[in-house]
């Protein structure tokens, strides 16, 4: 988890960011607010500090906000797979479960019996919804159904198409698009600091509207593999120069990241081209778009050598146009 509130929500102009204000200064504030939209769009930075508004109005309690240790703070997510040392807390990417079990709902509610600690009421924060086990969904249709009194429940879904249609209908929902680039250049730096003028284009296109997106890459630094991808694609004549940087680069442990990262790129960079060329080509380069899937698919799952890989989806990538 991040240990700052989020600055990349402009309240004066954010149209959400106004629909929850009038209730909240209204004082009939709903109890469940659903939002909706793709990862990394901001959706859980607005839970936050729609949070941080209801519970902490004249920023009292930050610091405790902050570090996600307000009692009236709960934020339920995918279980840890494995749990840290005692002492020590997860890493941010420490792999979790595959869903937010049953039990979790159940501790949930028994907390929820009790008086809130410092504020009037407060706020559950679940990301996201679409990760419930479906006794999981079925159990906390109770709290939206027969809501309590200062509970606020903010439910962050990704695919909301596959969500109880009851859950749905017991919230307001938010939606939450994709972000222009204007918006990622304006927003962006609050999250990664400054960057390289040419490392911010190549960024913003990673990002595909995304401040999520972006900030894994940048994370990973995968700007620098980026401009190698875009080189080659554009001139298929460097292909033997940048397969051979590739794979002294990624073929290493702990380029595993940025490996992952690449296989899924190429595929979407042949993708793309395939778009830019209107149907011309299109046979060979379907082909070469559904080889470089498969073998994108293949290379984690079977563990292929790195460097055969490497060589053979810049192989694919390089032949474009040809």
């Amino acid at each position: 988890m991040t240990s700052t509130l989020p600055h990349n929500i402009d309240e004066s102009s954010n149209e959400n960011w106004q629909i929850f204000a009038k209730g909240l200064h209204s004082k009939r504030l709903h109890h469940a607010w659903l939002l909706i939209g793709p990862k990394g769009v901001g959706k859980r930075d607005f839970a936050l500090r729609a949070g941080a508004a209801y519970l902490d109005p004249n920023g009292i309690y930050q610091s405790l906000l902050e570090n996600f240790s307000h009692p009236d703070q709960i934020i339920l997510e995918r279980p840890l797979a494995k749990e840290p040392e005692e002492g020590k807390k997860a890493d941010a990417d420490a792999e979790r479960k595959r869903s937010i079990n049953v039990e979790q709902i159940r501790q949930l509610q028994k907390r929820l019996l009790t008086k809130p600690g410092i504020a009037n009421g407060r706020i559950i924060i679940i990301d996201s919804i679409d990760d419930l086990e479906k006794s999981a969904a079925n159990a906390l249709l109770k709290n939206l159904e027969e809501p309590q009194p200062g509970n606020i429940f903010m439910l962050i879904s990704h695919r909301p198409e596959i969500l109880l249609p009851t859950i749905r209908s017991r919230c307001q929902i938010l939606k939450f698009n994709r972000l222009s680039d204007d918006e990622l250049r304006a927003q962006l730096p609050y999250i990664v600091g400054d960057l390289p003028m040419e490392d911010w284009d190549i960024l913003i296109k990673l990002a595909n509207g995304s401040i999520g997106t972006a900030k894994a890459y940048y994370d990973i630094n995968f700007m620098e593999i980026e401009r190698k991808l875009q080189e080659m694609a554009a001139n298929p004549n460097t292909a033997m120069q940048i397969s051979a940087f590739l794979m002294s680069k990624l073929s290493l442990k702990a380029e595993q990241k940025r490996y992952e990262n690449f296989l899924q790129r190429v595929p979407m960079l042949i993708y793309n081209k395939i778009c830019e060329n209107n149907g011309q080509y299109i046979e060979q380069d379907y082909l070469l778009w559904s080889n470089s899937t498969k073998l994108a698919g293949r290379a984690i799952k079977n563990s292929l050598d790195k460097k055969t890989v490497i060589l053979q989806m810049t192989n694919y990538l390089s032949k474009m146009n040809k």
